[in-house]
């Protein structure tokens, strides 16, 4: 998905819904292994989570925001 824009808290809102991943990968479970790509960086691999509490403080994970938005995110992580 495309990078839509960042929030305040530095999360990274992707212009993919999470039916448009369940579509191509299946079912989303908590603790299931995604590969994410940026364009011009390295594959990082991250857990998809519910919840951030899903992960240890730090962890990067995929989830989905209020609006059914794909967002990438790190756990008490900041924009500063």
């Amino acid at each position: 998905g495309r990078l839509v824009y960042l929030d305040t808290f530095g999360n990274c809102k992707l212009a993919g819904l999470r039916a448009d991943l369940e579509a191509s990968v299946g079912p989303m479970r908590p603790g299931r292994a995604v590969r994410v790509e940026p364009d011009g960086g390295a594959e990082r691999e991250m857990a998809w989570a519910d919840t951030f509490g899903d992960v240890p403080v730090g962890t990067p994970i995929l989830y989905v925001d209020s609006y059914d938005r794909l967002t990438i995110a790190v756990n008490q992580g900041s924009r500063e």
